[in-house]
Formats: structure tokens, sequence, C-alpha cells
């Protein structure tokens, strides 16, 4: 319904701009949905794509910020604005939480579906999904989810990326600094090491 709101034209033809935090985890409910209405044990995949895959793994990007401001060390208590303003921070992060929570959940138990379904193929049907019934194993699937935040940064480089803004325009350095930023995190990853290792392939340093 909200999607086909944005195709109605009686109701507006406008689209709003607005911060992250009102919309997080969009990424994520759109599978976790997509699981629920298509009932399919490998949905939203193909039943060819359930019986040819072995690895899928899910980046998961964290880009919350930690509350800022020097409360404890004042003895003024913050203004109603930014009293508001933290309550609504910690709203949406609790419910971005539970929303990966879910998430993690729902993976484990996709992939548990796609191995029940894969083994309860005969032969024949693996053959015509798969091309090959050669080296069929049905169980060799794993599906994994990693999180890629900040707080696993150098110090140094976490320091300079926590104080970038939230803005729609930002310096080139800032662009940079969130560039690299993702970049090391994202080589960091264990699971994601494993993932490329298992896959044997080499794309990390």
């Amino acid at each position: 319904s909200a999607m086909s709101s944005y195709r109605d034209r009686q109701h507006g033809g406008f689209i709003k701009l607005v911060d992250g935090g009102i919309s997080d985890n969009f990424g994520l409910s759109t599978i976790i949905l997509s699981r629920a209405i298509l009932g399919e044990p490998y949905a939203p995949m193909t039943e060819r794509d359930a019986v040819r895959i072995r690895r899928l793994i899910f980046i998961v990007v964290d880009a919350s910020r930690r509350p800022h401001g020097e409360w404890a060390s004042q003895n003024e208590g913050p203004g109603g604005v930014d009293l508001a303003l933290r309550a609504i921070d910690a709203a949406t992060d609790i419910a971005a939480r539970y929303s990966a929570d879910s998430f993690s959940r729902m993976v484990s138990d996709w992939q548990d579906s796609v191995i029940r379904f894969r083994c309860a193929l005969a032969t024949t049907e693996v053959a015509r999904l798969r091309g090959s019934s050669a080296k069929w194993d049905c169980a060799d699937v794993k599906f994994s989810v990693t999180f890629l935040t900040i707080d696993r940064l150098e110090p140094e480089f976490h320091r300079t990326i926590d104080s970038i803004d939230t803005r729609l325009t930002l310096t080139a350095e800032k662009i940079d600094a969130t560039i690299e930023g993702a970049r090391r995190g994202t080589h960091a990853l264990q699971r994601l090491r494993e993932y490329v290792q298992d896959r044997g392939i080499s794309i990390l340093p």
C-alpha cells in the first residue's frame, strides 16, 4: 500500500526526503515480507536458485550514531527540544535493532527451509533444475549475516567517522573519509573473509 500510494496521482505527486532513521531497515523488511507473503520454502528465490546456491551472505550496514551530548559533565539538564530529539533517536534505534535481530533469525530459518526443500527433491528434479545431479550435496548450504559498524574501526578513524554530521551535502573530505571507513570496515569483517575463502576467491587484502 505504501509503494502504491506513490503512484496514485489523486493523492499527490510528491516524494518527501527525510532522514534515514525514519525508514531504517527498508532493505531488511522487504526480504522478510517477501518470504512471508510468497510462502515458498525458498522464497524470494526461485526453485532453480535454491538448488544451485551454496553460499549467501548479507552485509547489514549499521549507520546509526551513538547519542551525543555532554549532559553527564554539566550541571544543567538538557532542554526540551534536545530531550525530545534524544527520545526519538532512542526509539528509532530500538526499532532498528529489533528489525536486525528478526532478520538474522529469518536468514537462519531460510537456510534450514532451503536445505529441507533441496533434500526432499528427487534426483530427476535436481538434474532438471541444476543441469546435473553430479557432486550434489543437498545440505551444502550456508546463509550468513554480518554487521558493518564503525565501532570496529581503529579508535582514531572511528572518531573521524563518528564526528561526521548527517547531511544531504558533505565536503569532499568527509565523503572520502566515509568511503574509506566503509572499505576498512568491510575488509575487517571475519564472516566476509570466511565467505570469500569458502568461495575459493581472493578479493580482500
